[in-house]
């Protein structure tokens, strides 16, 4: 019986990169594998092949360390008459995702996007971080300014965007994993720039721990949320957009993504603006602003802190003391398909919400000095 012919994978071989050990082993790895780890002193090398790659995502998130004085520019987002429409591909009738959206997000405030599902809040969030995606069904329009300038599609300014999936090497620890953002970024003391992070974001205690998937041991969910967005912030961004960070984690988990957001707005100077599905109350305190989406229209838009006063002064429905706001606010404006009867009565409440925030919105706070 012939035996079965299989065709030998090209293998290259590079020395070691650990500088540190002075390992200097000659690795073989398969041709093309961004990355190799040495058997020796388990130091992870990036080999040529990741070089074209990397490359193209830098450019792709505007990681640029040469501009000095933009590093830490604060940027004031503000966008007009945003509205998105998807056409079916079956029907090719449009659908209607957002619908004449207005807003603000300012440079030292963490402002949070709400609604039921399928209210549009990752559409909006993607729209201002020109993540669209393109597609012949999809029209996107509107207006987005920085500081005053337009960018529209995301440009103009220095951004991180934190997806709601981690896509990490698994067989990275958090260290190595933010060395390699820091290489590929071009930080001129990737040292420096990884233990700064590892603190900041408190990941001192798994710094040397793989991160680990579905089939290997690792760090935590939280503990991935913050090591996704601390390889954003190598490029030292002026606006954050975070997808739903606190999807998939408990409680406690979700609460400390949340404050490390929030420091970054606070202490940082950030822009940040987030996704976020339902918060507990320890969440809520931390939003500085809310955008309250229903049905891809804007149903509130101000300081957290004056939600409570604004619908039920003006909107004319009072939140219960007892409540947690987020979950309230969430309900009010959902649409309630139980019966034909309650889709009208709840279409009719949200509808009278709407016009409410478009004749009377809640006053924002002045802005900063030079905005």
């Amino acid at each position: 019986r012939p035996r079965a012919m299989t065709r030998a994978r090209a293998t290259s071989e590079i020395t070691c990169g650990d500088a540190r050990r002075g390992c200097g082993a000659l690795l073989s790895y398969p041709t093309g594998s961004p990355l190799v780890r040495c058997a020796l002193c388990d130091h992870v090398t990036r080999t040529p092949a990741a070089t074209d790659s990397t490359r193209r995502r830098a450019v792709e998130f505007d990681f640029d360390f040469d501009d000095a004085g933009a590093r830490d520019r604060a940027v004031d987002l503000r966008w007009r008459d945003v509205a998105l429409t998807i056409r079916d591909k079956k029907t090719t009738r449009a659908r209607r995702v957002l619908e004449a959206c207005d807003g603000e997000a300012r440079a030292g405030r963490l402002l949070a996007i709400m609604g039921p599902s399928g209210a549009g809040k990752s559409s909006l969030l993607n729209a201002l971080a020109g993540q669209t995606p393109r597609s012949a069904r999809a029209t996107l329009r509107g207006a987005l300014e920085a500081n005053g300038r337009r960018a529209n599609g995301g440009g103009g300014f220095k951004k991180a965007y934190v997806q709601q999936e981690d896509a990490f090497y698994s067989m990275l620890t958090c260290r190595e994993t933010l060395e390699t953002a820091a290489r590929l970024g071009g930080a001129s003391d990737v040292r420096a720039t990884t233990e700064r992070l590892l603190n900041d974001l408190g990941l001192v205690a798994c710094a040397d721990t793989r991160v680990g998937d579905g089939k290997t041991r690792g760090i935590s969910g939280g503990e991935k949320k913050r090591l996704a967005l601390g390889v954003q912030l190598v490029g030292a961004p002026s606006v954050i957009f975070a997808d739903e960070p606190t999807s998939g984690l408990d409680s406690f988990q979700a609460e400390r993504v949340m404050k490390t957001l929030s420091k970054l707005a606070r202490e940082g100077g950030k822009t940040v603006v987030c996704s976020i599905h339902q918060p507990r109350s320890s969440i809520v305190d931390l939003f500085d602003d809310l955008y309250l989406l229903a049905g891809g229209r804007c149903a509130y838009f101000g300081p957290m802190k004056s939600a409570r006063e604004w619908f039920g002064s003006t909107a004319g429905h009072a939140i219960p003391s007892d409540v947690n706001v987020a979950e309230y606010l969430i309900d009010l404006v959902s649409i309630d398909a139980t019966s034909a009867e309650t889709i009208t009565a709840t279409e009719k409440r949200v509808a009278s919400i709407v016009a409410a925030m478009k004749s009377s919105p809640p006053r924002l706070p002045p802005p900063r000095a030079g905005a």
